[in-house]
Parts: C-alpha cells; sequence; structure tokens
C-alpha cells in the first residue's frame, strides 16, 4: 500500500524523508511531498498498565474455518444514495469438529437474512460489529458448508468511497471505490477481516449504465438489462479479504500485454496518452519481477485503476487502484516519472499478495519488500548511480526515524490499532523492511540472496508468513545462523550510531581506525554485532576491507605503503546507520572529486559545509557546475553551499548559474532553488523569480516559487497572483502559489482576495483545500478577520472532510472568537471520517479540538497583554499623580523652619 488515507505506501515513504531531510521533497516537487507529509501518523506502542496487567500485544485471531470462496452480489440503483443491496455466499470448512458458530467482522450493514445452503434460517446475533452466526448441530471438521446473507449497505463510514456531485461540482462524474486495508473492507462484506485467513473471491456487481464495474480477477461477462449492466469478476488463486477491491465509474480503458496477459489502465476520459506515457514501462516491470523471484506474475490481468479521491496506491490483487493523477502531461514527463509508485504497488503482488504477512505486526513483509522491489526496479533502469544516491538518502532518513531511545522495532506488535503499524516510527515497515533486505542481500551476495528469494516466494505462495518463516529460508540456501541478525534488525528498535575516527601511524606505516557505537547500550540493547566495510586508496591503488563490529569501541589496523589519500566508509552502502567519521579536510575534498560510490561523494559533500575554507567552496561549486557528476551528488554540494551561509558561498552558487553557464538537469537546479533562498541577497530574489516564471520543470518552477516567501520577495507579489491563476498538471503552480501568498501575508495580504476566489471555487478541487487553509495566515490584519471568518465558518458543515479540516486549520490560526462554538461542536460529535480511520477519535475531531486550544490559548495571551497594558496605564497615572504632587509640594511657600 502506498500512501496513507487510502493505502500507505509509497507517498509515506516520501513524506517520512520529507520530515526527516526536507531538502528530500525537492527532488520529488514540493507540493508531493508535502501533501504526503499532512498524512502521516507516528505511532506509540501502547503503554503496559501495571495495575490492569492486560498483555499489551496484538495477536492473530483464531481461525476456526478454512473460508474457501466468497462471493458477492451487489446491486447499486443509484450512486447517489450511497448504499447498495448486497447477497453474499460464504463458503467454508470447519478445521477442527464441533464448530458450533462462527463470527465475522461487519460494521453497520443491515441484515435481512442469514441461510444455510438448504434455504433453512439460521439464528444469528449481531451487534453492528460482529456477526455470530449460530448452528443447529455442531459442524464436522472437513464438512463443506455455505451459508447465504442477505443485507443492505448504507453511507459506509470507511471501506468505500462514494465521490459524488455536489452543490460545488454538480458536474461530477460519481464514482465508488474501495480500500480494504488495514481492515476496512468489513464496513461493505461480512469477512473474517485479518490478514490470516485467504479465500477466492467473486463479485457480480449490477450498475446502472454507463457505469463500469471492477474487481479482482478475471472478468466472466457482463449483462445488459435496460438501464444497468451487471459485470461478473472470479478471482480464482485465493487472497486475504483486505485485498477485495471494487471500483465504479466512467473510465477511458488503455490496453497492454505481458506474455498474453491483458495489462490494463483505467484514467479519465481524454487521458489515454497520458497514461501510456505514464504507464509504459508496466510489461517491463512485469517481466523484471518474475524474474527476480523466480516465480511468473500469477494473476489472470494486471489492471491499474486511476479514481478520484485517494491518495497514493493500494495493492489489491490483480487490480491496483491509484490516486486520479498518475497519468503525467508531457512538460511533468520531461524530469519525473510515476515509476516508484507503480513499481511498489506492482512489487506487492508477489508480496503481500500471493505471500501475505500473517499480522500486522509483521507488516514489513509486504511494505519492506515492496518498497525492496521498487528499489530494485530503480537500479535497473537508472542504473547504479541512481540506486547508491537513493540508499543513502533512504538509509539517512530510516536511521533519524529509528531510534532506540523510541520504544518499538520493526515487528511490532504493541499497537492500539492496525492502521498504526503503517506509520510507526514514520514508516519503519517500509524503509527499515528494506534496508533489511538491502543488508541481507550485501551479506549472503547475490547468487545466494536471489536463490532465497526465489525458494521464499515458491515455498510460502498463496500462504501467510511471519517473520521466522524468511528467516528460516534464508538460513536454509545459505547455511548461515542468521537469528542474531534479524534480532537486531527486526525484533530490536534502533540502529547503529557510528562515529570512526581515521589516524595514520607513520612509524608503522599504519591506518588506525577506531569505531565507536554511540546509540544506546545496556543489556537489553547491546552493541550491535554487525560487518562494516572500509575502504582505502594509495596511489591509486584500492584496498577494501570488511571488518566486524561487536563492542562500544573497536580499534583497527590495517598496514598500508603510505598514507592514504582516500578513505571511506560503507562505500557501498552495505550497512544502515547514523554515521560521523573524523577525518581530515584535505580527505574529505578527495573524496568529493574522487569517491568510488555516489554515496561516498554525496556523503563528503554534505560533511563539507562543516568546513568554510575557501578551497572547500571552490570545490563544491565546482562539483556543482561539473555536468559529468551524478546529480545527486551536485545536489548534495549545492544545498552544502546554501549550509555555509557565508558570503563566499553565496557568490560560488550565483557564479556556477550566471550566463553563459547552464544547470541542464532539474534536481540540481531544484537543489540550488533550495540553497539560493537562504540568502536574502536581491540577485538571489532576481534569480529565484525568473526560475518561478520561466523554468521548464514544473518541480523547479514551483520550488522557485514557493521559495520567494523565504526571501521575502514582496515585489514578486504580482508574479505570485499571476501564478495562482495558472492552470498546470496536479494545480501544482497553483498551488505553489497559494502556499507563497500565505506565508508572505503578514506582509501583504495581496494574495487574500485570488485565495478566497480558489477556495470558492468549484472547479479548483485539487486546490481549493490548499487555499482554504492558507486562509489563516492572513488573520494579523484585523481588519480582514470577519470577512475570513464569514468565509470559513459554513465550510465546518461540508460534507467534504478535506476541506472541512483545513476550514478547522485556517480557523484555528485566524484565532477569531466566532469559531469557538461550531468547532466545539465538532470536537464533541459523532462524526467519522473515513479517511482517517473508524476508531477512536478521528482525525477530524481531534484537529477540531486542536484550533479550539489554540484560540483559547490566543484569547488568554490577548487578555494577559491587556492586563499588562492596564496594569501600565494604571502605573502612569500613578506616577502621572505623583509628580503633580511633588510638583505641588515643590511650588508651596518654604515657611521657617523649613
Amino acid at each position: 500500500m502506498h500512501g496513507r488515507i487510502h493505502c500507505f505506501h509509497w507517498w509515506l515513504t516520501l513524506a517520512v524523508a520529507a520530515l526527516t531531510a526536507p531538502t528530500l521533497a525537492a527532488d520529488y516537487g514540493s507540493e508531493a511531498a508535502e501533501e504526503r507529509c499532512h498524512m502521516i501518523t507516528f505511532a506509540a506502542p501502547k503503554t503496559f498498565d501495571q495495575k490492569e496487567g492486560k498483555d499489551p500485544l496484538n495477536y492473530p485471531p483464531d481461525r476456526v474455518v478454512d473460508v474457501k470462496h466468497i462471493k458477492l452480489e451487489l446491486v447499486f440503483k443509484d450512486l447517489a444514495s450511497k448504499s447498495f443491496e448486497g447477497v453474499e455466499t460464504y463458503a467454508f470448512v470447519p478445521i477442527a469438529p464441533g464448530v458450533k458458530r462462527i463470527t465475522l467482522n461487519g460494521i453497520d450493514l443491515k441484515i435481512g437474512s442469514v441461510r444455510g445452503a438448504d434455504g433453512r434460517t439460521l439464528r444469528f446475533d449481531y451487534d453492528d460489529k460482529k456477526l455470530v452466526i449460530h448452528f443447529d448441530e455442531p459442524l464436522a471438521a472437513g464438512a463443506e458448508v455455505s451459508l447465504r446473507i442477505e443485507y443492505r449497505c448504507q453511507e459506509p463510514v470507511a471501506g468505500l468511497t462514494f465521490v459524488l456531485p455536489d452543490a460545488l461540482r454538480p458536474d461530477r462524474v460519481p464514482q465508488v471505490h474501495s480500500q480494504g486495508e488495514a481492515e476496512f473492507n468489513r464496513y461493505w462484506f461480512f469477512c473474517h477481516d485479518f490478514p490470516n485467513e485467504r479465500a477466492s473471491t467473486e463479485m457480480i456487481v449490477t450498475v446502472p449504465k454507463p457505469f463500469l464495474a471492477l474487481s479482482n480477477g478475471e472478468l466472466q461477462g457482463k449483462t445488459e438489462h435496460g438501464d444497468s449492466i451487471t459485470y461478473h469478476w472470479l478471482q480464482d488463486l485465493p487472497h486475504v479479504s483486505y485485498l477485495v477491491t471494487l471500483v465504479i465509474g466512467q473510465f477511458a480503458e488503455v490496453r497492454d500485454a505481458w506474455r498474453g496477459i491483458p495489462v490494463l489502465y483505467y484514467v479519465r476520459p481524454g487521458e489515454e496518452e497520458d497514461a501510456r506515457r505514464s504507464f509504459a514501462r508496466t510489461p517491463d516491470m512485469l517481466e523484471f519481477f518474475s524474474q527476480k523471484t523466480g516465480t511468473p506474475y500469477a494473476f489472470r490481468k494486471y489492471a491499474q485503476i486511476c479514481v478520484e479521491r485517494f491518495g497514493g496506491g493500494m495493492e489489491n490483487t490483480s487490480a491496483t487502484t491509484l490516486h486520479a493523477d498518475v497519468p503525467m502531461d508531457a512538460r511533468a514527463a520531461l524530469d519525473e516519472d510515476q515509476d516508484g509508485l507503480i513499481s511498489h504497488e506492482l512489487a506487492h503482488q508477489w508480496f503481500g499478495d500471493l505471500i501475505t504477512c500473517k499480522s500486522w505486526a509483521h507488516l514489513w513483509l509486504n511494505e519492506g519488500f515492496a518498497d525492496f522491489f521498487a528499489d530494485l526496479w530503480l537500479e535497473h533502469k537508472r542504473g547504479a548511480d541512481e540506486h547508491s544516491y537513493d540508499l543513502w538518502r533512504s538509509f539517512r532518513n530510516v536511521a533519524a526515524s529509528d531510534t532506540n531511545e523510541r520504544p518499538g522495532a520493526l515487528v511490532y506488535s504493541d499497537y492500539s490499532d492496525a492502521d498504526e503499524t503503517f506509520g510507526f516510527k514514520g514508516g519503519l515497515p517500509y524503509g527499515k523492511g528494506s534496508a533489511l533486505l538491502h543488508m541481507l542481500r550485501h551479506e549472503l551476495g547475490e547468487d545466494t540472496f536471489w536463490t532465497g528469494i526465489a525458494e521464499y516466494v515458491k515455498t510460502f505462495r498463496e500462504r501467510e508468513v511471519e517473520t521466522d518463516d524468511f528467516r528460516k529460508v534464508m538460513e536454509r540456501v545459505s547455511g548461515r545462523s542468521l537469528v542474531q541478525f534479524f534480532e537486531q534488525w527486526a525484533y530490536r528498535p534502533g540502529v547503529p550510531k557510528l562515529k570512526v575516527e581515521f589516524d595514520w601511524d607513520d612509524d608503522n606505516s599504519m591506518a588506525v581506525i577506531t569505531v565507536q557505537q554511540t546509540q544506546k547500550i545496556d543489556r537489553n540493547l547491546p552493541a550491535f554485532a554487525v560487518p562494516l566495510d572500509l575502504y582505502f586508496r594509495c596511489d591509486g591503488q584500492e584496498t577494501r576491507r570488511t571488518v566486524q563490529l561487536a563492542a562500544t569501541k573497536e580499534v583497527f589496523r590495517r598496514p598500508l605503503p603510505k598514507r592514504p589519500e582516500l578513505f571511506c566508509v560503507d562505500p557501498d552502502m552495505g550497512l544502515l546507520k547514523e554515521l560521523t567519521v573524523e577525518q581530515p579536510r584535505c580527505m574529505w575534498l578527495t573524496q568529493l572529486a574522487e569517491g568510488p560510490t555516489v554515496a561516498t561523494r554525496a556523503e563528503s559533500a554534505r560533511r563539507l559545509a562543516d568546513h568554510n575554507r575557501p578551497e572547500v567552496t571552490e570545490a563544491l561549486a565546482r562539483c556543482v557546475a561539473n555536468s559529468k557528476e551524478f546529480w545527486g551528488v551536485r545536489a548534495e554540494a549545492a544545498r552544502s553551499l546554501g549550509r555555509m551561509f557565508t558570503p563566499r558561498a553565496r557568490d560560488a552558487l550565483l557564479a556556477v548559474v550566471e550566463p553563459p553557464a547552464t544547470i541542464e538537469h532539474p534536481k540540481v537546479r531544484n537543489a540550488l532553488v533550495d540553497a539560493l533562498a537562504r540568502y536574502r541577497d536581491p540577485r538571489c530574489v532576481a534569480l529565484l523569480g525568473d526560475w518561478a516564471q520561466h523554468d521548464a520543470s514544473y518541480s523547479v518552477q514551483t520550488a522557485a516559487i514557493r521559495a520567494l516567501p523565504d526571501v521575502e520577495a514582496l515585489g514578486q507579489i504580482d508574479l505570485l497572483l499571476s501564478s495562482a491563476r495558472t492552470d498546470s498538471y496536479r494545480d501544482r503552480i497553483r498551488q505553489a502559489a497559494i502556499s507563497a501568498l500565505g506565508e508572505l501575508a503578514d506582509a501583504d495580504p495581496a494574495g487574500l482576495d485570488v485565495c478566497l476566489e480558489i477556495a470558492a471555487s468549484a472547479q479548483r478541487d485539487r486546490s481549493r483545500s490548499s487555499a482554504i487553509a492558507a486562509l489563516g495566515k492572513f488573520g494579523k490584519h484585523a481588519e480582514l478577520k470577519e470577512r475570513i471568518a464569514d468565509f470559513l465558518l459554513p465550510l465546518l458543515s461540508e460534507s467534504d472532510d478535506r476541506l472541512v479540516r483545513a476550514a478547522v486549520d485556517a480557523l484555528g490560526e485566524l484565532g477569531d472568537e466566532r469559531a469557538l462554538p461550531p468547532l466545539r461542536t465538532l470536537r464533541e460529535s459523532t462524526r467519522n471520517n473515513a479517511t482517517a480511520g473508524p476508531s477512536g477519535l478521528s482525525d477530524l475531531r481531534e484537529a477540531a479540538g486542536r484550533a479550539v486550544d489554540r484560540i483559547t490559548k490566543k484569547q488568554e495571551e490577548t487578555k494577559a497583554v491587556q492586563s499588562l497594558r492596564d496594569e501600565l496605564e494604571a502605573l502612569r497615572k500613578t506616577k502621572d499623580e505623583l509628580l503633580e504632587r511633588v510638583k505641588t509640594l515643590e511650588s508651596r511657600p518654604k515657611e521657617n523652619g523649613d
């Protein structure tokens, strides 16, 4: 699953990276990273209540029966009603003898009847959350049993989303889409809603013409009857319940194929060419993953369906759901693609669908594998340099998020809600899960590792797995004991924090390397026992050595013919760690120019920001200007010049981009935007303004627009106003301009009218919430507060949770007291936010509570300030009175004796 709201995957990976390393956002387009960031929830393990004494861990539920097949017959008469009539046939075999009842998950479904295969009515209990079906006689083990449940689903709060026309968008074409992960499919059909059970599924869906109904598996046929049409889908390979999907809408279908298997792309009508451009590499990915896993793609089709009001992607078996804006226009495709998202979701068809984690605690076996295979595709398609840089950034981000001071490990059992596992520590099942596999590949070697992956897929296809299942396969093919490896990386929190010091023993011609592990170390969290690769170069001769770490501090000696000119730690990114290296500046400079891998050169570029010397500034500038260097190293060099924040570094940056010099790579220009935005020099402002108007890359243009407030570019307000009315892919330019106008609102409120215009526009669906959120930033201007509040307050009763959330946040920032009553009402309401998950208070209600607190605090601060003013005024009056009395006394005639 990718991106959260509906899925959690790749969006999350970038969001985490954007939070822990903000410069990464620029590489992908800052507006996309911002969109992802607000989706993240940083979960924490449940605390143990000593008094209550309950085990805080979560365990898979019992499987008293083996579910064989689920058939859903659904009739949607009118999509606007947000309802359907359903008949579910549930076929199973008891695992043990004497089964008297079964329990199914199903929330807020209205049951008409429950019958057996013979048509007899069965007794049941239903509390709006669980359906318990009783049998007259205990069932025999192995007996084939079938149930028929007639029910109605009305306005589900999660699991099935209806995107419908409304007062602002009366022309919107209706859509319906499901989102089962983690445990949301129970909102629209009855199931064992946990990933330790799988069954084949069948979907027979009747919808009004001209809508399509799309689902898992192969289309068995469609039947027209008057104004409606019935679609019959069969998923014959068993899968778990959260992977069952249903999408209803009007789409253009673009057809492709791989080894005779249909490969289908469903997009908005008119976007067929963009779909071909964006999805074109899907068949190549299918071939690549089939070869790497040793198991050809197993399902009868592969569809990618782009739907409205969806975040990221969801790997439903054979029918991935994606957000509507995956198809890219030609300009967006100049320097970007959707391969990360597409390859991640496709990899799930093996890891997550064909093989599924047995419980959410082992989610990394889904998400970590999908991230790892997306990285493999990047390596395959773009080469080793891209892969090296990607690992360098990813490892840094994981290390920043996963410290052992924060409890909880990759295998995460003590969650409060299943959805938390996706965002735990910023997404450990993604980044750290992938890193575990990268390290295992590095340690075992290519042949052994891939033999193990093929054996794992072969052994556990169509089954559910836990971490030890994977470990045992890898031990069997390698002959290695991997218990400690998995104990360190899967079952303990944290990563090693390494401080590496280089010294040269000239008397003995010996390199002396001191390695300290500086993370918290105790009996429960001992020092990591890990291999560490070291690289030396003397007169062009390379030497590599792998040392074994096992203690808090260790010293390693390496005889060399002379003092090396180059020393690098872990050049091939074989170890997940937080790294600090102490070595002379001259060696960092050599590493920047001649490091053996992109990762080593990027590390040097970043570290040299701490060395404010002329030769360092010159070296970094040369690196930025070097078109033969990999773009990521150049980008890191540019950012280091920005972090230096010196006139010399500023001038070096400007010299790099002065005509006739050109920086052709857009991602390097993106990094230059980040660097130049730190300097409020008129030349930097002018350059950012030029890129904001004319750059060929969307990502550079939008990054420059967003950077203008950083340099207080009030002279660029007209540019921002014009940009706010400019159409572009995903409304990127408009959203960037809105953000910038909001950031400049304190100094110049000229952007208010355009923000109000877009916030009210039915045709600016993607930008409306951005504009609404920006309105709160104009609150410093007292004369505008009432007008803004009058616009925002009615939005609290909107049906679109995204708009309501934006209005809530804006009102909190605005600080208008009139918002307190409706915000308190929302905070205390029973309104459910389907995108935030159904358990506990929704994200929307929590946001309302925070807004109330913020306004109340402002009130208290205002009262406190007013009280101080009153006290000062009273003191001033007292002072004036005392001065008058003194003057009166001094003016009296003096008497004798005075």
